[in-house]
Parts: C-alpha cells; structure tokens; sequence
C-alpha cells in the first residue's frame, strides 16, 4: 500500500512496540520476529515510521504504507524529536544533495505507483538550483532514468567563487581532480576584455589565450589556465570557498 502524501504529525511514540496486523489482527510482541522493530513513531492512523527484523525489505514494496527503516537508523531518529513535530511525505523520484564537501550527487528512484513519470528536462530542472545542470551529459541522465535504482550518481564538486574578497554570482566546479572556472564573468568582474573562438575552442584575453569548454551556454576553463590568461590566482579556503586575487 502506497504511503499518503501530504503533511502528518507525530502522534505517538513507543519502544519495543508490539505489531498489530492491520488485515487479520494478529499481534507479534516486540523482538527479533516482529516486523516494525524496536522504535515506533506514528503519524496517524496505522501508519508510522519505524524498525524492522527484515533489513533487506527496505526500498522494496512489502509495507502496508509505513516508513521502514534500519534499526540503528530509526533508534536514533527517535532520540532526536518528540510528538507533535510535523512529518512532510513526498513522492519525489529525483532527490538531489550536497554533501559536506561540497559534491552534489543525485538518486533516481522506480516509480513504483506511476505517479511521476520522467524525462532528462526534468531532471536537469531538479539539479538546476545546485548549480551542476550543465556538469551531467544529456545520454547519462537518460541512463539514469531507465535504471531508475536509487543508487548514488556523482556530478561535481560546487565552490562559491570569491575575487578580491567580493561573492561573484557564478560558480566554479571540481571534477576528476580539476576545477573549472566560468571565464566570462571572472573576465567581466577583474574588468578584462575575453574573446571566444567557436572554432578553435579558446578564449583570448590582451594576456593569452587558453581552452574552453561551453557547457550549457557557460564557457569553463581549467583554474590552472587562470593565471596566464587572466592574471588570477585561486585557492579553496577551509569553507570550500573558491578564493581568487
């Protein structure tokens, strides 16, 4: 059974629950064969969040609309809230996340109940907001969707980019042990003159000349072709703030 969407609340908790079976009403006291584990949180009606003594259950259809999670997991979301707190349910295929180095990675999960169909449009519009639509290929996001495996797929690396100590609107990107800077407005805001040849791939400045990649109308350059085509220097400060003078 589907879980409701919408806004709950927590309505009660309980440790070493005993399970009710919502069909037939047999009960199955609290221990390694009962099937919502040692942590109950519910959110109205018979549907909580809580244990289970099947672990490998979990991302699979087998509830009757519960938030199954793993043991560890759960006991320590019950240590971190109390009743009344409100509970949001989403059906949401596309979750994007910026983890704590500043990768931002995407999971795509089935569409179990066909509420949500997708296409790569849609999935871009998702990872828009984290600045990296341009940093995953048209082809991989269609792979993506046909998997549709929840598994983890890794973008980039996003950094704010600081020029003489002023936040610049764009941003610049780690990936396979680079950092790719967008040329225009670092050019435009140290107040250099910046040329793009379509048809050699570089960018000119009155200093030189570098490589340039367009992705999704914004030109990147390797940070390493900065100072000879920009005169800056750059650095990631402890905050994984790109810094540059």
């Amino acid at each position: 059974s589907p879980t409701p969407t919408g806004r709950r609340t927590v309505v009660d908790m309980e440790i070493n629950p005993t399970w009710i079976d919502p069909d037939s009403g047999t009960s199955i006291p609290s221990g390694p064969d009962c099937p919502i584990g040692y942590r109950w949180i519910g959110i109205g009606g018979n549907y909580g969040i809580h244990g289970t003594n099947v672990p490998s259950a979990i991302g699979t259809y087998a509830s009757h609309g519960c938030v199954r999670m793993n043991e560890a997991d759960v006991e320590d979301l019950y240590a971190h809230i109390v009743k009344g707190i409100p509970v949001d349910i989403l059906y949401e295929r596309v979750v994007v996340q910026q983890e704590a180095d500043h990768t931002v990675v995407y999971y795509i999960y089935p569409d179990g109940y066909g509420k949500e169909p997708l296409d790569v449009s849609k999935v871009k519009a998702k990872l828009a907001p984290f600045g990296v639509a341009s940093c995953v290929s048209d082809d991989d996001i269609k792979q993506a969707i046909e998997a549709s495996d929840g598994n983890p797929r890794y973008v980039a690396k996003v950094y704010d980019i600081y020029l003489g100590g002023k936040k610049l609107d764009a941003r610049a990107f780690g990936k396979d042990g680079h950092i790719y800077l967008p040329v225009m407005p670092l050019a435009r805001a140290a107040g250099i003159k910046a040329d793009w040849s379509s048809n050699w791939n570089q960018i000119r400045t009155p200093y030189g000349s570098a490589k340039a990649v367009l992705k999704n109308r914004s030109l990147l350059i390797d940070a390493a072709d900065a100072p000879a085509l920009l005169h800056l220097t750059g650095s990631l400060d402890e905050n994984y703030n790109y810094q540059m003078k």
